[in-house]
């Protein structure tokens, strides 16, 4: 005799109770088989296969559960999260605002409904759904802690400052908590504070890898190298880390001791400003005589071949798995790039002066140099005005081009445009405000070919940009270049420097207040127009000294 769906049901939820999510999931399933209307079965299946962390499946599930019974709140916030989990952020907002024109009073369906909307980047109305948390539930800590968090991503500071000590009141004890309350310290500039929030967030949770990186980065940034590399192996433990730094490679990691023979695989990570970064180290291991065999990203192939001849380079993808390569040279120990520096940047003294160490082809510089050439005298100037990986950081980072005014007016200065992205409308703009050419050549993808990029790069006489793989191509292959940055920037740019140990050619320029980049323009106006009224004097200079030469 066959029990009924009820019954099934139960049993289901005590076998989800014990973990026994399958057999969970088969009893649920059965259920909708003998009893298709019944919603609660079609519910209950559903949150099991978001257990599962099945999305997919489960939306279908509570999808169905819905149909049979609309004005049911858990259902529309189960099929909410489970869309969440599948980006599908439009269908989440909605399944939430209907579980609101519910039950309107519920903080927890708000705060749902803030979640979703931070992460679509909708942030002011994750701030409305968060405030309405709060308002409703003025203990509610995790609301408090994420808005905070969106405050800082709009860099309100002194407000979120506010929302994350109260939350710190209610949690203590909590390392999430902790570890914002000291990002928020640290963007507003306080370093000693930040890290001591840092380091009490590694006392409550000391496996919890956001915090060590967080402490990692502040380390650096002060120029702390010998404590902050080894911290900054935490790396690998983050969330959004897609794949592992060994590669499933049997192989040792190097230690920095000397190879005596032995020959290292060296893989890329991170994005290929990092990678370009990073490889200043091979230089060092080259100019020691080790043998070295490079993984790196395949548009980067071509250049690191080049410019590091003594070592094997080979172009793979981020997640590719090693084994052939290994299998083709055989190196017997391995290191991620971003390790590197733990053994050969130990401190300030430990970076070396060399000029450059990125070699472009040298016939398409040429190429490049002669399209400079056609644009008549004067200084030629690459700039890129955008960056930064997430939402809130290409907030930060990035400028407006209309902010670059002071800039266009200087004279006897050709623009050059090195920004990655569709920005033909923004040129356009340029030219039609200013009058302004930013020259453009279609035939060179800053995204793409890279070895092209750092040829016309090389050709120039000056990068201006925001901190982006534009000026680490640009420090690698040795050309000026200008950093226009926030106060607290990347933990590669340091503290309160105006120079790059990682770059000697780079100049820093900083802002005064967050986000305030008119003083910094200003700054890089006064010193544009005094390079460019050198270069002109030089070339008066130059032709007089022809003029001479030519006079009987």
């Amino acid at each position: 005799m066959e029990l009924l769906p009820q019954a099934l049901v139960n049993l289901g939820e005590s076998l989800r109770a014990q973990g026994r999510l399958r057999e969970a999931v088969a009893s649920f399933q059965r259920a909708t088989e003998l009893a298709p209307h019944y919603a609660d079965a079609w519910r209950a299946l559903a949150d099991a296969r978001s257990v599962q962390k099945n999305f997919q499946l489960a939306s279908q599930a509570y999808v169905k559960a819905l149909e049979l019974r609309r004005d049911d709140p858990a259902s529309l916030c189960g099929l909410g999260r489970a869309y969440e989990k599948l980006d599908r952020f439009d269908e989440a907002l909605g399944c939430y605002r209907t579980a609101l024109a519910i039950c309107p009073l519920r903080a927890e369906i708000h705060f749902n409904l803030g979640a979703v909307a931070h992460r679509a980047g909708r942030l002011d109305d994750a701030i409305a759904a968060y405030r309405q948390a709060v308002a409703l539930k003025p203990d509610y800590a995790n609301a408090h802690v994420q808005l905070a968090a969106v405050l800082g991503d709009l860099d309100r500071v002194d407000e979120a400052l506010e929302h994350s000590a109260h939350a710190l009141r209610l949690l203590p004890n909590q390392a999430a908590a902790q570890n914002n309350h000291g990002t928020l310290l640290q963007e507003r500039g306080d370093i000693a504070g930040a890290m001591t929030h840092y380091r009490r967030a590694i006392e409550i949770a000391p496996l919890d890898p956001e915090a060590h990186i967080n402490y990692a980065t502040t380390l650096l940034l002060c120029g702390n190298f010998a404590h902050g590399w080894p911290q900054y192996e935490w790396r690998w433990q983050a969330r959004g880390v897609t794949y592992h730094p060994h590669r499933r490679l049997p192989l040792r990691i190097w230690d920095g001791t000397p190879l005596a023979a032995r020959t290292l695989l060296v893989h890329g990570e991170q994005g290929v400003g990092d990678e370009i970064m990073f490889a200043s180290c091979i230089a060092d291991l080259l100019e020691r005589g080790e043998r070295c065999v490079i993984d790196c990203d395949v548009r980067l192939a071509p250049l690191f071949a080049r410019s590091f001849p003594g070592a094997v380079v080979s172009g793979t993808r981020g997640e590719s798995d090693l084994s052939d390569l290994a299998a083709r040279w055989r190196p017997d120990v391995q290191i991620p790039a971003g390790t590197l520096p733990r053994y050969l940047r130990l401190h300030l003294a430990g970076f070396p002066r060399r000029p450059s160490y990125l070699v472009p082809d040298p016939q398409l510089v040429r190429v490049w140099s002669e399209r400079y050439r056609r644009l008549g005298r004067g200084l030629v100037v690459g700039i890129s005005w955008r960056g930064g990986g997430n939402a809130a950081e290409h907030r930060r980072r990035s400028t407006r081009l209309e902010q670059w005014r002071n800039l266009f007016a200087v004279p006897a200065v050709h623009f050059v445009n090195l920004q990655y992205g569709d920005c033909a409308n923004e040129v356009a703009a340029v030219h039609d405000s200013y009058g302004v050419t930013i020259h453009t050549w279609p035939d060179v993808n800053p995204l793409q070919n890279l070895d092209g990029f750092a040829a016309q790069v090389a050709a120039l006489d000056l990068v201006i940009s925001v901190t982006n793989a534009t000026v680490h191509m640009a420090g690698g292959v040795g050309i000026p270049t200008w950093v226009l940055l926030n106060p607290i920037s990347s933990w590669r740019w340091l503290l309160d420097r105006e120079d790059s140990p990682w770059y000697p050619s780079v100049r820093l320029f900083r802002q005064s207040q967050l986000r305030h980049w008119d003083d910094v323009f200003a700054r890089v106006a006064r010193e544009l127009g005094v390079a460019a009224a050198a270069r002109s004097v030089q070339c008066h200079r130059r032709r007089d000294a022809i003029l001479c030469e030519q006079a009987p």
